[in-house]
């Protein structure tokens, strides 16, 4: 990429509009079309080839299938390790720095005042400080699995400084090397998500302040009865005469529904009944999940993958 190609991203990241941007350096809008586009594509980490890399002690292959979910194959537990950083790394660079930002209390930093707000609750709850706690608690096969996961997304880096995600260039920044802790840092974001509320913590104490530590206090703690949470037939409400799974429960409208269904097996086509969980995630672009393909101890040589696998990507010590 070249220094003209930073100075327009960071300019278009500054706010400046795409016809200033393209004015400026003398281009139609077909002209700086052409660029982002080709930008766009030169940043794309190469899904097939080799790659030598430090720190494998075997080869790893990675294979995507048609829908690009990655399939990861190593002769061992901490190669497969290096391969699911490698892969995560691949796809989604921006989001971990942007998820570990977010959770550490350091989005302000490459966003500005705007999120400053995010960063002072985070660093309240502690986040980084419970991460670095968990760290030095984690089990040793555990750490060490960490740790290749963590040199993978490293190696990544490294091999793509140059030709980082863009996102990074309109921002103006790089990302810093990836430590164990990130990771953990961006688990307990998603556990704080789920699960921590203010209210929920703040709203007892409030109460208990007013209250006292009587009965009254600990009424106000017991749980309501709890009936109108189950809908028997006729209960749902209306809907405009259509059936509740023809319209979107998260359309940033009231009551988006309950964490859990269930199906009868006479609704299954296994004749089985299913309890599924649902973690009350909004639709998100890009999606948190991440969906891979892990496979390994495929091999008893070295650097011989006795899986079955497709030609892929190759990474190799």
């Amino acid at each position: 990429m070249t220094a003209t190609s930073r100075d327009l991203l960071r300019n278009l990241g500054q706010g400046q509009s795409i016809a200033v941007v393209a004015a400026a350096a003398g281009w139609s809008r077909e002209r700086f079309d052409a660029w982002w586009t080709e930008e766009c594509r030169k940043r794309v980490p190469a899904a097939k080839g080799t790659q030598a890399l430090r720190g494998l002690k075997a080869r790893v292959q990675i294979t995507r299938d048609r829908w690009g979910i990655p399939h990861i194959v190593a002769d061992n537990d901490r190669d497969l390790f290096f391969g699911l950083g490698y892969a995560t790394a691949q796809d989604r660079l921006f989001q971990l720095d942007f998820l570990r930002r977010k959770a550490a209390g350091r989005l302000a930093e490459v966003l500005g005042t705007e999120a400053l707000e995010s960063d002072i609750l985070y660093r309240t709850v502690g986040l980084a400080k419970i991460a670095d706690a968990e760290a030095r608690q984690l089990p040793q096969e555990t750490a060490d699995l960490l740790d290749a996961y963590t040199a993978g997304i490293n190696a990544l880096i490294e091999t793509y400084r140059d030709n980082l995600p863009i996102e990074f260039d309109l921002l103006d920044y790089q990302p810093e090397p990836w430590r164990p802790t990130d990771s953990l840092v961006i688990e307990g974001e998603f556990r704080w998500y789920l699960t921590g509320r203010f209210p929920v913590i703040v709203i007892p104490e409030l109460a208990k302040r007013t209250l006292g530590d009587g009965a009254l206090y600990r009424a106000f703690l017991q749980g309501e009865v709890d009936d109108a949470s189950i809908l028997w037939p006729d209960e749902y409400p209306a809907t405009g005469g259509r059936k509740p799974h023809d319209y979107p429960q998260h359309d940033g409208g009231a009551g988006p529904g309950s964490n859990n269904w269930v199906l009868a097996g006479q609704r299954t086509t296994t004749g089985r009944p299913i309890v599924a969980n649902d973690p009350h995630i909004p639709f998100y672009a890009v999606s948190i999940w991440h969906e891979v393909v892990l496979r390994g101890g495929c091999g008893a040589a070295p650097g011989k993958l006795l899986c079955p696998t497709e030609a892929g990507f190759t990474l190799y010590h």
